[in-house]
């Protein structure tokens, strides 16, 4: 059932045959701690719940260790799991802690190439770049592109979409266009054979999230998805695989949303050139800045959607609305970035204005309770409430 999408119904079995499991003792401990892990990456990759995700990584550790060791790879795969829960929920610093562990266990296990070790280097690297460290993480990320096998071309093509982020979040906008460049002719060559669709979604978004600050100026720029020419056939393209994938009233669908209002505000003259079925995403229709706001505001509401996203999506909107205020006074909007950027930048300024430096990945803490506190979205938000660019 997960394999073909139905991950809602797959929950449901997990959650069964886990009480079923738990009621016959520690002899099979293990397979309800693979339970666990799954039941806890159908929450943090598809649902995107990801305070639930980390609770079911945990108890599938905690299971985990009653019957291997906790250098055990089976250990190493719950780290890097909880790991990606605890980055999702802007808990970077303890993510650092967890992946760095993760890797130590690995690097005694596999030799240095190790797809395992790789993974965790390119989703620690990305981390760091959350941090604010855009340098150390931009040097991490063409070193993890490269070394990926040639034989797993979609990792690299991943390790390339994350590099594409942390370029966006700097500033350097054309090389995040030439990295995911690469990254979509890797997707084109295996197109056919490749299932995660929603990586397809999210490079679209984050192409059109750069052109909408340095619009396309070179014919290779233009050809990166030849037949999905602009911002805005690349954001309804995304809205459709995402809807497909997750559902119609999931936050990556409110994401993308958001930043195709934000199209609308920055970008009217290619507006002339939307058809009519191309504006219509589920059953909204999504031809305005106002409707696309209205949407997005309804979405991030939604009970469907995590806590947290809900809290960061209406401070990201009401930053977004203020914009609309600036070119309603004659002034000139600027794009606002979703939560995840804006904390990462906030953060960075943070990292210069210490000097510099390279995320500290020595810590070992990683068991203890979360250090981390819930960003300031009102803070980081606020330069987007002035007219003044951020």
């Amino acid at each position: 059932m997960r394999r073909k999408g139905d991950f809602r119904g797959a929950l449901e079995v997990i959650k069964e045959a886990r009480g079923t499991f738990e009621k016959q003792g520690d002899s099979i401990a293990a397979s309800a701690a693979d339970l666990l892990l799954i039941q806890g990456q159908i929450h943090s990759h598809y649902e995107w719940h990801h305070q639930l995700a980390e609770d079911a990584f945990r108890k599938s550790y905690k299971l985990t260790c009653q019957i291997f060791n906790d250098d055990s790879k089976n250990a190493a795969l719950a780290y890097y799991n909880l790991a990606h829960a605890l980055r999702r929920q802007f808990k970077f610093k303890e993510a650092a802690n967890v992946y760095a562990r993760t890797l130590q266990v690995q690097r005694q296990q596999n030799k240095e190439d190790h797809l395992e070790n790789v993974n965790t280097r390119m989703n620690a690297a990305i981390n760091a770049a959350c941090r604010g460290f855009f340098d150390w993480a931009e040097e991490e990320l063409r070193d993890v592109a490269e070394r990926h096998p040639e034989a797993n071309k979609p990792k690299q093509a991943l390790a390339l979409a994350l590099l594409c982020n942390s370029l966006q979040w700097k500033g350097d906008h054309k090389g995040a266009k030439e990295a995911l460049y690469q990254a979509s002719r890797i997707y084109n060559v295996v197109k056919d054979s490749f299932g995660e669709h929603n990586e397809l979604a999210w490079i679209r978004a984050s192409l059109a999230r750069s052109l909408m600050e340095v619009p396309a100026t070179e014919e290779w720029e233009q050809n990166i998805f030849p037949n999905e020419k602009g911002v805005f056939a690349l954001l309804y393209k995304a809205i459709q695989l995402n809807s497909d994938i997750f559902g119609k009233t999931h936050a990556s669908v409110a994401l993308c949303t958001t930043y195709l209002g934000q199209a609308f505000l920055l970008c009217p003259p290619l507006q002339a050139g939307l058809a009519s079925e191309e504006a219509t995403a589920g059953t909204a229709v999504l031809n305005s800045k106002e409707a696309c706001f209205a949407r997005a505001r309804e979405l991030f509401a939604s009970g469907e959607i995590d806590p947290l996203y809900q809290r960061s999506g209406k401070v990201w909107l009401d930053a977004c609305e203020a914009q609309v205020k600036v070119a309603a006074a004659g002034g000139t909007p600027h794009l606002v970035p979703d939560p995840v950027e804006a904390v990462a930048r906030a953060a960075a300024a943070r990292v210069r204005e210490g000097g510099g430096g390279t995320p500290d990945e020595n810590d070992q803490s990683w068991g203890e309770a979360s250090k981390d506190q819930e960003p300031d979205f009102e803070a980081v938000y606020q330069p987007w409430h002035q007219e003044s660019r951020p």
